[in-house]
């Protein structure tokens, strides 16, 4: 576990210096960019490598050219529908993966679970979201957008398109270990114990399973929130993948290493309690 723990530091740390290597190579910034001015000889004063990385960690990186505000209170505010929208998804992508796992393994249901995911995989979460959006324009007369007042209300619609879409991923790792459980002596020992599909699925397997099931969780979490920025765009969410698509428009770079560098310290604290969890469950079943 030091092991990993050091390299997720070391990881982190080299990420950091690439970007701060970008950042120091860039000529000019973004109100340079902007007014079309040339930027080869405009001079920028650059900070040291380590006092970079010191405010990188806790996200200093000044002020965004085109919003006036600080980078770090920026992606604050953008941080929280995000979240929202990212754990509202992976619930539902859990739930929709469960369900059709229990059909698939438990009930012998190949034929819905096969065809479920193959939809799934095959469209992409910007065109459920204008199906969804679409639908419940036409249909329903109510057109779906972001409301700060009813977060999770507003983001009911937004966060099913993107678990829809997520479920598969979810599905198939899934459902490959509970296939590999499904085979083990005490599962057969619970049946002859006279346990129904439902005890035996819920109680055991997925109890034995959870440590692992717990880790696809977490990496679940990660891609949902770096991959959230088309429904976020086409459901008008004011969150972190909306804002690193408008810094790119415009340039922003301290913004877009800010959004990076936030991606970067949530994939590395979830790296570490990975390998907690791993560990955890190594002494248990010494």
């Amino acid at each position: 576990m030091l092991k990993r723990t050091i390299s997720v530091i070391i990881t982190l740390i080299l990420s950091l210096m690439f970007i701060y290597l970008v950042l120091s190579v860039l000529p000019g910034d973004s109100t340079t960019y902007m007014s079309g001015e040339s930027v080869i000889n405009v001079e920028k004063q650059t900070e040291s490598l380590i006092s970079f990385i010191k405010k990188a960690l806790t996200l200093n990186l000044g002020t965004s050219a085109f919003l006036s505000i600080s980078v770090k209170d920026l992606i604050l505010e953008r941080l929280l529908p995000t979240v929202i929208l990212s754990i509202m998804s992976l619930v539902i992508a859990l739930t929709i993966s469960l369900f059709f796992i229990y059909l698939d393994v438990i009930k012998g249901k190949k034929l819905l679970f096969e065809v479920f995911s193959s939809i799934t995989y095959s469209f992409p979460s910007f065109l459920i979201s204008l199906i969804a959006l679409l639908i419940s324009s036409k249909a329903f007369s109510y057109f779906v957008v972001y409301d700060d007042e009813h977060k999770i209300f507003s983001l009911l619609i937004p966060s099913l398109c993107l678990g829809l879409v997520h479920a598969p991923f979810l599905m198939k790792n899934i459902r490959d270990l509970i296939i590999r459980e499904k085979v083990k002596p005490y599962v057969t020992f619970a049946y002859s114990k006279g346990l129904g599909n439902v005890k035996v699925f819920f109680y055991h397997i997925l109890l034995n399973i959870l440590n692992v099931v717990i880790v696809l969780v977490d990496q679940s979490f990660i891609s949902l929130i770096a991959s959230s920025a088309a429904v976020e765009i086409i459901f008008s969410i004011p969150g972190i993948g909306n804002l690193i698509v408008q810094a790119i428009a415009r340039r922003d770079s301290l913004t877009i290493a800010g959004v990076l560098i936030l991606i970067i310290l949530i994939t590395s604290f979830f790296s570490i309690i990975e390998d907690i969890l791993d560990e955890i469950n190594k002494r248990r079943t010494m």
